[in-house]
Protein backbone atom coordinates (compact mmCIF):
# COMPACT_ATOMS: atom_id res chain seq x y z
CA UNK A 1 0.00 0.00 0.00
CA UNK A 2 1.09 4.03 -0.62
CA UNK A 3 -0.40 6.11 1.99
CA UNK A 4 -1.19 9.63 0.68
CA UNK A 5 -1.38 12.87 3.16
CA UNK A 6 -2.81 15.60 2.24
CA UNK A 7 -1.71 18.13 4.32
CA UNK A 8 -3.90 21.46 5.23
CA UNK A 9 -6.52 21.55 2.78
CA UNK A 10 -4.82 19.54 -0.30
CA UNK A 11 -7.62 16.99 0.49
CA UNK A 12 -10.25 19.51 -1.24
CA UNK A 13 -8.99 18.32 -4.59
CA UNK A 14 -9.25 14.90 -3.69
CA UNK A 15 -12.74 12.89 -4.87
CA UNK A 16 -13.33 11.60 -1.34
CA UNK A 17 -12.27 14.50 0.75
CA UNK A 18 -10.05 12.58 3.18
CA UNK A 19 -7.17 13.51 4.63
CA UNK A 20 -5.27 10.38 4.16
CA UNK A 21 -5.64 7.59 1.38
CA UNK A 22 -4.30 4.35 0.98
CA UNK A 23 -3.70 2.94 -2.62
CA UNK A 24 -2.82 -0.39 -3.49
CA UNK A 25 0.89 -0.85 -5.11
CA UNK A 26 1.44 -3.94 -6.98
CA UNK A 27 4.48 -2.67 -9.12
CA UNK A 28 6.42 0.43 -8.88
CA UNK A 29 4.36 3.38 -10.54
CA UNK A 30 5.64 7.04 -11.09
CA UNK A 31 4.88 10.01 -8.73
CA UNK A 32 2.53 11.63 -11.99
CA UNK A 33 0.32 8.37 -12.42
CA UNK A 34 -0.65 8.17 -8.50
CA UNK A 35 -1.78 12.15 -8.50
CA UNK A 36 -3.62 11.55 -11.64
CA UNK A 37 -5.60 8.70 -9.58
CA UNK A 38 -6.44 10.72 -6.85
CA UNK A 39 -7.35 13.65 -9.22
CA UNK A 40 -4.83 16.04 -8.92
CA UNK A 41 -2.65 17.46 -11.77
CA UNK A 42 0.60 18.59 -9.82
CA UNK A 43 -0.33 22.38 -10.35
CA UNK A 44 -1.97 22.42 -7.35
CA UNK A 45 1.13 21.27 -5.11
CA UNK A 46 3.90 23.65 -3.02
CA UNK A 47 5.58 21.07 -1.90
CA UNK A 48 6.12 17.06 -1.66
CA UNK A 49 7.56 15.04 0.89
CA UNK A 50 8.22 10.94 0.05
CA UNK A 51 9.07 9.38 3.29
CA UNK A 52 10.05 12.61 4.73
CA UNK A 53 12.87 14.26 2.04
CA UNK A 54 11.73 17.02 0.11
CA UNK A 55 11.52 15.98 -3.69
CA UNK A 56 12.82 18.62 -5.89
CA UNK A 57 9.15 19.27 -8.49
CA UNK A 58 11.23 21.79 -10.25
CA UNK A 59 13.47 18.55 -11.79
CA UNK A 60 12.23 15.90 -13.31
CA UNK A 61 10.73 14.23 -9.94
CA UNK A 62 6.94 13.65 -10.74
CA UNK A 63 8.53 10.66 -12.82
CA UNK A 64 10.15 8.91 -9.72
CA UNK A 65 8.81 5.63 -9.17
CA UNK A 66 6.62 4.97 -6.09
CA UNK A 67 6.73 1.42 -4.15
CA UNK A 68 4.93 -0.37 -2.05
CA UNK A 69 4.83 0.63 1.64
CA UNK A 70 5.97 4.50 0.55
CA UNK A 71 4.52 7.78 2.09
CA UNK A 72 3.96 10.72 0.18
CA UNK A 73 2.88 14.08 2.44
CA UNK A 74 1.26 16.61 -0.42
CA UNK A 75 1.23 19.97 0.66
CA UNK A 76 -0.24 23.23 -0.57
CA UNK A 77 1.90 26.21 -2.07
CA UNK A 78 2.48 28.78 0.80
CA UNK A 79 1.93 32.43 0.82
CA UNK A 80 2.16 35.50 3.24
CA UNK A 81 2.87 39.03 2.96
Amino acid sequence: MITIKFASDMYVYTPDKKATIALPCNHPRPLRDILGEVGLTGAEIGFVLLNNQMLNLLSRDFDILIQDNDVIELYPFIGGG
